[in-house]
């Protein structure tokens, strides 16, 4: 690939070409972590997989000398790459005419960024300029192309592809690379750049398996968060808007939070808005960077961050000291009306923050509910499944055009299915279903990899996402009795008095501040516990084996005994036992049970229990055991 040796910055012996395959390698030497350090400018008309993000592929196009147009899939990306460099950029999302575009250029700026949406404003702008033939197109993050084209933007995908538009020459950008053969039928032959790099480390993917409450797991991470802020802001990336408003709901209801303390990151539109407004308060979509009065880039961050969809790729977050989780309700892909699992960005995900902290690139949290897609079939097997399916799509079409199929059918399989799609009203296969369910299979069997800044660290790693469902490598953070309570979650008594137990006996002969922390929650959340230490003593609760009931009925055996004790009078009045008079045992009993039931005694009665409001002795008549009363206590 001639072009790549003459923009190159290093030395040529770092490259390799492999003919047959029209791929070319460039392996960057220690030491170097971004591409504007590698090459002048990136390549015309080639296939770019960069291997990690955060090298600076975008900014090398922004900083060279060439006429680009830089294509991205999400406004809020646009929003966020013009924030950085407003001197060079022309950006182009909904609102912005063709005259405003013409102008920026008149006034010499030559970098263009827009949505693949606005790809045809920006041609037409540049036509009318006579300057169409003098821009080049890079599709930055092109592997939503491929995603969201064999999903919900089938027509828009296609026509990037096929550069309907007419630029002088289309790059393609990823740091989320396709395997060459499951590339769409339009860029699958082009020239391919990869470019490997000597200081990545493999990103540790620490995971935990959600068998229970999500909600609960996700909130118990970010109470940790809050309570404890030396452990670093956290940032959730959820697939959806919907998924993360719980969470929010129960922080405000712990911990009385509001939009201040947490930042939601989602698209800006009315949909949106909508499901922020259920939570109360004033909710607004927000973005990772933001500008002050004074037109200064400002991160604004918070405690807690939640990030949707629309922000997994491109965007650029500054954080001292981020911790990433990520949210993979496979289990609920159809509620959360989500296609793709977000287990597939986790390369693109770890790889967003800006930070003087390196490490933070390298380990991230993996929540989830079920295994990814085909996770236990090997890629042909899988593969052979994925075109068997299409064989039973096309097939599908061809009975609801005969009338076989209700139409409704298809209407529902195109909101849930990647193989189907509606284009004009017309729900029809979806041409680029193939390679978006591919390369997705394909990314969740290959390394996720970052750039350390400070230096190689090669430690021994949980590599593939195929790896991950074998054992939890992360320990959720316990929610505290108190807060389990005030969700309404029901409390495990036997948990409970165990961990009351161990407390106290601590506390015995250590002064613990976490300890007694933790004896004050046990304390709030059930109160009882105080009681049966009170009345029977810590030691009980062990003889008892932590049991309530066992607690309970020692508790209303004592208790009894004292009310009785200090009530003999009232009893007396109500049992009405007559001196030197013969009493049946089993009439003692009865009377006993009347007289306690009326006084509002808990205890059970006894025959027994006669000595403790009268001297008796035993007598038998007729025989028949009883007692003769012989005076009062």
């Amino acid at each position: 690939m001639n072009e790549v040796k003459s923009l190159l910055k290093i030395k040529c012996n770092n490259l390799i070409e492999d003919i047959s395959t029209n791929t070319t390698t460039l392996t960057v030497p220690t030491g170097i972590h971004y591409l504007s350090d590698v090459l002048t400018d990136l390549p015309k008309g080639v296939f770019i997989d960069k291997q990690v993000c955060g090298v600076g592929g975008t900014t090398l196009a922004i900083q060279s000398p060439t006429n680009y147009v830089i294509a991205v899939h999400r406004k809020i990306l646009v929003e966020n790459k013009y924030m950085q460099h407003p001197d060079k950029l022309i950006q182009v999302v909904g609102g912005v005419f063709e005259e405003e575009i013409i102008e920026g250029v008149r006034k010499g700026k030559n970098k263009i960024i827009t949505t693949y949406d606005g790809l045809g404003k920006v041609a037409n702008a540049l036509e009318q300029l006579g300057l169409l033939g003098n821009y080049h197109l890079l599709v930055d993050e092109v592997q939503n192309v491929i995603r969201e084209g064999g999903d919900f933007r089938v027509k828009v995908c296609n026509n990037l592809l096929e550069n309907a538009c007419n630029f002088a020459s289309v790059s393609y950008l990823t740091a989320t690379s396709t395997e060459r053969k499951y590339l769409p039928e339009q860029i699958k032959d082009i020239p391919y750049l990869k470019i490997e790099w000597e200081d990545s480390v493999n990103i540790k993917v620490n995971q935990k398996q959600i068998k229970g409450d999500l909600t609960q797991a996700i909130t118990s991470i970010a109470l940790d968060h809050i309570d404890n802020p030396e452990k670093g802001e956290a940032y959730f990336f959820f697939n959806t808007v919907r998924g993360v408003i719980p969470v929010i709901k129960n922080l405000i209801k712990l911990r009385t939070v509001t939009e201040k303390d947490i930042k939601v990151i989602c698209a800006d539109s009315d949909d949106n808005q909508k499901v922020l407004d259920s939570i109360g308060g004033k909710w607004k979509p927000e973005r990772p960077l933001e500008q002050d009065k004074k037109g200064n880039v400002t991160s604004n961050n918070k405690r807690i961050t939640f990030i949707t969809k629309t922000c997994f790729e491109g965007v650029d977050y500054y954080s001292d000291n981020p911790v990433t989780y990520i949210v993979s309700d496979a289990k609920n892909k159809k509620k959360h009306f989500v296609k793709t699992d977000i287990a597939v960005d986790i390369r693109q995900i770890a790889g967003r923050f800006r930070t003087l902290n390196p490490m933070c690139k390298q380990e991230v949290v993996l929540l989830w509910t079920g295994q990814h897609e085909g996770f236990d079939m090997s890629e042909q097997e899988y593969e052979a499944e994925v075109l068997k399916k299409i064989d039973q799509v096309k097939n599908t079409i061809d009975l609801t055009e005969n009338g076989t199929i209700d139409g409704e059918v298809l209407e529902t399989l195109a909101k849930t299915s990647k193989y189907y799609t509606t284009i004009d009203g017309v729900v029809v296969y979806n041409k680029l279903a193939y390679s978006n369910i591919m390369s997705e299979y394909r990314t969740q069997h290959e390394d996720f990899k970052v750039v350390i800044e400070n230096g190689k660290e090669i430690r021994n790693l949980d590599t593939r996402l195929s790896k991950l469902y074998d054992v939890d490598t992360y320990e959720l953070p316990e929610l505290s009795v108190v807060d389990k309570k005030a969700l309404g979650k029901k409390l495990n008594f036997k948990q409970a008095a165990e961990d009351y137990y161990n407390a106290v006996k601590f506390l015995e002969s250590t002064d613990c501040s976490d300890t007694f922390e933790v004896l004050t929650n046990l304390k709030l959340a059930c109160p009882s516990l105080v009681d049966y230490e009170d009345t029977l003593g810590i030691d009980e609760f062990r003889t008892c084996g932590f049991q309530e009931s066992k607690l309970k009925k020692k508790f209303l055996l004592v208790v009894g005994a004292k009310e009785l004790e200090s009530n003999r009078s009232a009893v007396r009045e109500v049992f009405r036992l007559k001196d030197g008079e013969w009493y049946s045992l089993k009439d003692v009993k009865s009377k006993l049970t009347k007289a306690y039931k009326q006084l509002g005694f808990q205890n059970k009665a006894f025959a027994s229990d006669v000595s403790k409001f009268y001297v008796t002795k035993r007598s038998k008549r007729n025989g028949v055991e009883g007692v003769v009363v012989l005076d009062i206590v």
